[in-house]
């Protein structure tokens, strides 16, 4: 690969000085270019790692073809990664960026160059590169986010995720590639899922500042689920109906994620008499884990795997419900929104948390880490309710 690219580059070269090559030529050679690059980005990526030396040469290559080519490269780097992360692998990350750029510039270029005869890049094959390349840049920005990120450029890392796959999304909608579009809603979800899970974490007082970007994740699932639909009709497509479950799945565990981490805000809320406040997220934890048991629950029979996921849910619900039973009658009802001495509410609170306690351990699979911590925790639920 690394051959081919340097024997491109000198003939693109050769054809700029001398004019011997027609510039539609030009335009295949810096489309197989990119094609280069796009698959050395994701090998390196994916940890296909190289000696120092390969490596050097690598970035030598790119160099020379940026520099040969420099009149038909026009669009700069969107963050240099590689001078601001703060890790061991500084090289590579910053050369993987490089190398996805540069792509997007061949293909930026061949797009503006006229089109080669029989040569099988039309317009929309070159979009779908583009659009390919956008995608892979963004899933790239997404792995630093998770793993190489320094705090200080964790959000400028975000922007440049969420900016490169909004413009893959734009890009295959245009050429009506309704998978690839949906596929790369699924990959905004993750990022926003994600950075919301990572930015709590960093900081657990401020959680709710984070929250609405569980809102961005949901929202963007339900604009892939409204690309399933034509003139409100559900669309056929065996791909596109593989992907709605997809989608499903996705917004289950964003629902999920989403509630169980206002379910700990509600806690966390009150402790700080902020009642209102605590109300709203338990109200809002309950809606949303009910909404990750209706997907995940759709899919039981074919998908064996959600029946864990419906466990992980009723769980959640099962431990609000028993801290519910377990704080004071005051907060109690001025979070269900009832008397202090209202009896059947309290009695719907223990009951609620039996039946999601019981559900967890039914659907855990026995013997499994999640079936003995529910057990436990379904023993000290049976254990205080007799002695109250």
């Amino acid at each position: 690969l690394k051959e081919a690219l340097k024997l491109i580059t000198e003939g693109i070269a050769g054809a700029m000085k001398t004019q011997t090559l027609a510039m539609n030529l030009n335009q295949d050679a810096i489309t197989v270019c990119g094609d280069i690059l796009i698959e050395l980005g994701f090998k390196i990526s994916q940890g296909k790692s190289y000696v120092e030396s390969d490596t050097k040469d690598l970035v030598l290559s790119l160099s020379e073809l940026k520099l040969k080519c420099s009149p038909l490269l026009e669009v700069p780097l969107v963050v240099n990664i590689g001078e601001n992360s703060i890790t061991a692998k500084n090289l590579d990350l910053g050369l993987i960026e490089q190398l996805y750029v540069t792509a997007l510039q061949c293909y930026g270029m061949a797009l503006k160059l006229k089109l080669t005869p029989g040569s099988g890049n039309t317009t929309k094959v070159l979009n779908f590169k583009l659009a390919n390349g956008w995608n892979e840049l963004g899933k790239f920005y997404i792995i630093l986010t998770q793993k190489y990120c320094s705090k200080s450029n964790l959000w400028r890392t975000f922007e440049a995720a969420r900016d490169s796959i909004i413009v893959a999304v734009d890009l295959f909608q245009k050429s009506e590639d309704v998978c690839n579009a949906i596929a790369c809603l699924c990959n905004l979800n993750h990022l926003y899922r994600n950075m919301c899970m990572i930015s709590t974490q960093q900081d657990n007082n401020n959680a709710e500042l984070f929250f609405p970007l569980f809102i961005q994740a949901i929202g963007v699932l339900e604009e892939a689920r409204s690309m399933q639909v034509t003139q409100g009709k559900p669309k056929r497509d065996s791909n596109i109906l593989t992907w709605a479950r997809r989608v499903d799945m996705e917004l289950a565990m964003t629902h999920l994620a989403y509630g169980s981490q206002l379910k700990f805000n509600c806690r966390k809320l009150l402790q700080s008499n902020e009642v209102d406040a605590s109300k709203y997220c338990h109200q809002q934890a309950v809606s949303n884990l009910h909404t990750a048991i209706t997907l995940y629950e759709r899919y039981m029979d074919i998908l064996p795997a959600t029946r864990k996921q419906v466990a992980a849910v009723h769980y959640h619900l099962g431990s609000h419900y028993t801290w519910l039973k377990s704080i004071s009658p005051n907060l109690r009802a001025a979070l269900l929104q009832t008397s202090p001495t209202s009896e059947p509410s309290f009695k719907k609170v223990v009951s609620l948390a039996e039946r999601h306690l019981r559900l967890a351990l039914d659907n855990f699979l026995p013997g499994s880490p999640e079936h003995e911590a529910c057990s436990k925790e379904y023993a000290c639920f049976v254990n205080s309710k007799r002695s109250n």
